[in-house]
């Protein structure tokens, strides 16, 4: 029970214990009246505390979704879920279950729009419209009527978000770059190669 800090007086306080022995000779209706206000009040159950395990899944589930609209997945996301539930909770749960270490995933380099494109040949802004017409990202434009990418999920196959370290003006969210792997490459290399034969058809 939490008392005010307020509170000058002495108070006298009285257990269930205590109560029963106290109205144990009680027969008036007076007695029977009071009884049932202390029974219904003073001495009400209160609502049990939700289990730590309960408390530990919700926290993970909500920091697992917010993790995936951040893009951090895989190894990534594991590392950073153990560490925020070892702030919170203080358990460490990779050492409970005697995770030492994580596999890890193949490393493979990632590409920007202007490496794909001196790979091939061709000039950087004719790389977007392709990987968009493949269907790797979608084109939009924000509020000030800039153009941005966001990767689909055939996308997410052949490329990665990753933080440049800045952050919008407007929101303070990070920003993210989409950068892509060599099979991004061939996919545009099959475009070009495919408008080539359509051209010279055409010829």
């Amino acid at each position: 029970m939490d008392i005010s800090p307020m509170v000058t007086e002495a108070i006298t306080l009285i257990t269930e214990t205590g109560y029963l022995m106290l109205v144990k000779s009680f027969t008036d209706d007076l007695a029977w009246q009071v009884q049932r206000e202390l029974v219904n009040k003073y001495f009400a159950t209160s609502q049990p505390a939700t289990p730590p395990q309960a408390q530990m899944l919700e926290y993970a589930r909500v920091n697992r979704e917010l993790m995936q609209i951040f893009g951090i997945e895989s190894n990534m996301q594991v590392l950073a879920l153990n560490n925020a539930m070892q702030k919170e909770f203080g358990v460490n749960l990779l050492d409970t279950w005697g995770v030492n270490g994580l596999k890890a995933e193949l490393q493979e380099q990632t590409l920007t729009v202007s490496d794909i494109a001196k790979r091939l040949g061709i000039k950087p802004r004719q790389v977007n419209p392709i990987l968009t017409k493949r269907g790797l990202q979608t084109a939009n434009r924000d509020h000030k009527d800039s153009l941005y990418y966001e990767l689909t999920n055939l996308g997410k196959e052949h490329g990665i978000y990753l933080d440049t370290g800045k952050k919008h003006k407007t929101d303070g969210t990070p920003v993210r770059q989409i950068k892509w792997y060599d099979s991004a490459i061939d996919l545009v290399k099959t475009h070009l190669e495919a408008d080539f034969v359509l051209t010279e058809g055409a010829a």
